[in-house]
């Protein structure tokens, strides 16, 4: 391995870090949030959650990309590197005062139209001020992205992680605040980062600078917000057409059920996507390339059906252990959400011929009519099916995405994928999620044993079907032998002094 690329898969492995801290707050608050607030209550938390996100979305018009471009593509000048800064920043300052302002002026009507009780005002005003220190943070952060500095990166979402648990377990539990608790947690959590970013990053301001820079980051960043949107759409509409069509109960269902679906995608899809570039472009120049491909596409998808497999069949016994009994309906909607977000991933896979060949205007187009299929899936299917029409229609929608960025992939970059092998995966994948529901373990212990027992059988059943090739039993054999290695000296000292 190259240095450049040890240098890329290190970085990235302590980014994938700052993120994984950035997104777990909310999995570990669970057994906090269901003992002090109702399924409404979490459904409410859901609906101001997703509201600050796109506003944050909207303020920063895709700036942070271009920031990235200028940093690590245009410019070798380093007073031209701080000019971008220095001007990124106040436009994401100004765009936050202008967008989280009014916002917060208007938060009774705001409050009113998505969750029609104009008496959380108070909610949603915590809600913006945080959002307007968060947005402005996104800057600094893009620095030391282009900068390289990970550990920095990490550090701060350490901090903040730290910040909003302890935050959010003296507001919830001691004072026994509720929403407005949580919203305070993340109102101290995002100030604190907004100060240490600012103390972090003053030091690339500069007071000449020119609007050209402005322009050029907008130009690079803002065509690609539209996809950004759409992808934020068919994520998050889901939650405020619950609200209207079915009740804040099922959305607060709806809502643990992905906190724990999610999963999937903090430790197997965002990771790879994070590394994906620097594995496909340098390959893509090789000989014989199409098989390269098609093999990594089998080996993530049965890394990926693997994980899928194991979050849905221990989502019951987890969500039984983690939450009260008015969440444990939760669980039935787990494994199709886990799989919309296999297929999510998925589409980063096979849509390498669009990134390959340049043609990244097609990426807007998939990205908003996937996002006009799930609005008119999940107008249709929450009226009769509630949750689970929601998690239908997002199922639907990211494997609606899946097929077209393959079949626009194809017509760029060909790639012939391993059918039969593929086919041996899903198979055994189905077959052991059949298995336990047709069990149907009641108990807790049989629950997690039969989970257990059905995840290890996996690679037994892609065996009895003969997935494997020669070169992998190969490669297999000699990972089982060294472990063996490793395992006998352990073992006798074990027996010799325990």
């Amino acid at each position: 391995m190259s240095s450049a690329l040890k240098n890329i898969v290190k970085h990235s492995g302590i980014y994938s870090a700052g993120k994984i801290l950035a997104n777990s707050i909310g999995f570990l608050l669970i057994p906090v949030y269901t003992r002090y607030l109702t399924p409404a209550d979490y459904g409410t938390l859901e609906i101001l959650t997703i509201t600050g996100q796109v506003l944050i979305t909207v303020c920063t018009l895709g700036i942070g990309n271009g920031l990235l471009k200028v940093f690590l593509h245009d410019s070798n000048d380093d007073k031209e590197r701080k000019q971008a800064a220095t001007i990124a920043y106040v436009f994401v300052v100004l765009m936050s005062v202008l967008v989280f302002g009014p916002a917060i002026l208007f938060s009774g009507l705001i409050s009113k139209l998505t969750l029609n009780d104009s008496s959380l005002s108070l909610w949603f005003a915590i809600l913006f001020l945080s959002g307007l220190f968060s947005a402005v943070s996104v800057i600094p952060f893009q620095v030391y992205r282009a900068e390289r500095q990970s550990v920095r990166y990490t550090l701060i979402n350490l901090l903040k992680f730290v910040l909003v648990l302890g935050s959010n377990i003296f507001f919830v539990v001691v004072l026994e605040l509720g929403v407005v608790g949580v919203l305070y947690g993340s109102l101290i959590g995002a100030l604190s980062v907004f100060v240490v970013n600012f103390l972090r990053i003053r030091g690339y301001f500069v007071w000449k600078v020119t609007l050209k820079l402005l322009k050029k980051m907008l130009r690079f960043g803002l065509p690609l917000l539209p996809a950004m949107l759409a992808i934020w759409m068919v994520t998050s509409i889901d939650r405020y057409l619950l609200a209207q069509f079915s009740d804040l109960n099922e959305l607060g269902l709806y809502s643990m059920g992905m906190r724990f679906a999610i999963i999937l995608e903090i430790v197997f899809r965002i990771p790879f996507d994070t590394n994906w570039p620097s594995i496909y472009l340098p390959l893509a120049k090789k000989a014989n390339v199409d098989r390269e491909f098609s093999k990594l596409f089998t080996y993530y998808l049965a890394l990926g059906l693997f994980l899928a497999l194991g979050l849905s069949l221990f989502a019951k016994p987890a969500i039984e252990l983690m939450t009260t009994p008015d969440f444990y309906g939760a669980y039935a909607i787990v494994p199709i959400l886990v799989l919309a977000f296999l297929f999510r991933g998925i589409s980063s896979n096979v849509g390498i011929g669009i990134w390959l060949s340049g043609k990244t205007k097609y990426q807007a187009f998939i990205m908003i009519g996937t996002a006009l299929v799930n609005i008119v899936l999940n107008i249709v299917l929450i009226s009769p099916l509630g949750m689970l029409g929601a998690a239908l229609a997002t199922l639907a929608s990211f494997g609606f995405m899946a097929l077209v960025h393959y079949v626009v992939s194809q017509k760029f970059f060909s790639i012939r994928y391993e059918a039969r092998r593929i086919l041996k995966l899903i198979s055994s994948f189905c077959v052991l999620l059949l298995v336990f529901y047709l069990m149907a373990p009641v108990s807790l212990l049989t629950q997690l044993i039969t989970a257990a027992l059905l995840c290890l059988s996996f690679p037994a059943l892609l065996f009895l079907f003969n997935f494997f090739t020669v070169e992998e039993m190969e490669w297999l054999r000699k990972i089982l032998k060294r472990t063996r290695l490793a395992v006998v000296p352990l073992s006798a000292f074990v027996r010799r002094y325990v």
